[in-house]
């Protein structure tokens, strides 16, 4: 049996002949290679723009400082792995299972909104918790 492309071929019945090395061709797609700083954007000509470098979130940062200075030590607060703030809402992710740590999740939501009325972190409407893959575990508006 010999293979040809997509197809095998019984060449001992010699139903197709076997390839010879002058019917074999390699050929190998041509890439373009620059700089970031080079690059061009092939409908202008210009130098494409770099997108910036993802700044961080100094509000959610400085609530998630607050955060464990207050409640780091509690079983539920050592959970909070991170904080951002998307579109007005602060949303906390927690290493937390989002089937049996409800509770938990509800004892984080609490604990972010009372840290939020004492003043100077920032106004949020909602408070929202989610699980590490990002699954909404809880939410609660903040007064």
């Amino acid at each position: 049996m010999l293979a040809v492309g997509l197809a095998v071929v019984d060449h001992v019945a010699g139903a197709i002949p076997a390839p010879t090395s002058s019917d074999i061709v390699v050929s190998t797609p041509e890439v373009a290679v620059g700089t970031p700083d080079t690059d061009t954007d092939t409908d202008t000509d210009t130098p494409t723009e770099q997108a910036p470098a993802a700044q961080p979130d100094d509000a959610a940062d400085r609530f998630l400082t607050a955060f464990r200075e207050n409640f780091g030590e509690t079983d539920w607060g050592m959970t909070v792995t991170g904080a951002r703030v998307q579109t007005g809402n602060l949303y906390l992710t927690a290493q937390i299972d989002r089937t049996t740590d409800e509770e938990t999740a509800q004892e984080i939501q609490r604990g972010a909104i009372n840290l939020l009325n004492t003043g100077g972190l920032g106004t949020y409407t909602w408070v929202i918790v989610e699980d590490g893959t990002g699954t909404v575990v809880t939410q609660g508006q903040v007064d």
